[in-house]
């Protein structure tokens, strides 16, 4: 038996809205292009996965004037015990205003060249923090959906401010489009002690290449749930270095069946544009 994989887009979204007014603390986040190697760190017995293998692909573009622009794909395969072998093909395109009031989102998940889940649309973040959703895939449909929530680039805003200010515990709704664009999802961040600029701890020849060292960073734990209350298991939890511009270190995911790594094998810095209003 095959498990269904299911990454999430939001925690490699290597920008967010930065202030308009530059200051000591304003948000600067560098448009990138990063390819992460997935390999199998460990499985449950009962599950009987014995390979895992894919890559990650992910480009960030934009600015907080036209809005910042992601494209990611991510093909994992998956082997069991039996022989048998399932190739999971994961490509999202989403697009998020630099107030981040508005998403746009179009997702599809293939599963062994079939497409299995499917979404378009898009979203806007009312005032008081709600999410109103215009799907054109897999049907139309407009949905109001409950609770208040943030799009994508807003939270790993918040991640690096929560970090800048030693907070270590944050929770908060996301909508990322995911899952058909009709669901927001509980996150919870566990942001750990500061490693400072010019430590070489965690970083290795790729990250030093493209300048990475000269950022301060933070070890990130962040757990996905479906929405509800009281004590519930995550669907997964990803681990990474989240680095003061934006980037992702490496991965570690924990999908409860079974673990992978995905470890940099490139890493391009993108010119950066400068945005004015």
């Amino acid at each position: 038996m095959i498990t269904r994989v299911r990454f999430c887009v939001a925690v490699l979204l290597a920008a967010v809205a930065a202030p308009t007014v530059a200051s000591a603390q304003a948000i600067v986040f560098a448009p990138h292009r990063a390819v992460y190697e997935l390999a199998l760190t460990a499985t449950r017995k009962d599950k009987q996965i014995e390979q895992a293998r894919g890559r990650i692909a992910f480009e960030f573009t934009g600015d907080s004037c036209k809005g910042f622009e992601t494209k990611f794909r991510q093909v994992t395969q998956l082997s069991d015990g039996e022989g048998q072998a399932r190739i999971s093909d994961v490509k999202t395109n989403t697009w998020e205003s630099g107030s981040g009031s508005g998403f746009r989102f179009d997702t599809q998940t293939k599963t062994d060249q079939v497409v299995t889940v499917q979404g378009e649309g898009k979203a806007q973040r009312g005032s008081d923090g709600g999410v109103s959703v215009k799907l054109q895939k897999p049907r139309p449909q407009r949905l109001d959906l409950e609770g208040t929530a943030v799009f994508p680039t807003s939270h790993l805003r918040m991640l690096i401010e929560q970090a800048r200010n030693d907070v270590h515990f944050f929770s908060v709704k996301l909508f990322d489009g995911s899952d058909g664009g009709g669901k927001l999802f509980d996150t919870t961040a566990v942001i750990g002690k500061e490693i400072p600029a010019g430590s070489n701890e965690r970083i290795d020849a790729v990250m030093e290449k493209a300048g990475l060292d000269k950022f301060r960073r933070w070890p990130v734990t962040l757990s996905y749930f479906e929405p509800g209350v009281g004590e519930r298991t995550p669907l997964y939890v990803m681990s990474f270095d989240l680095f003061e511009n934006g980037v992702s270190g490496p991965l570690k995911f924990d999908f409860g069946d079974f673990s992978m790594t995905g470890e940099i094998s490139r890493l391009e810095m993108l010119p950066a544009v400068a945005c004015t209003k």
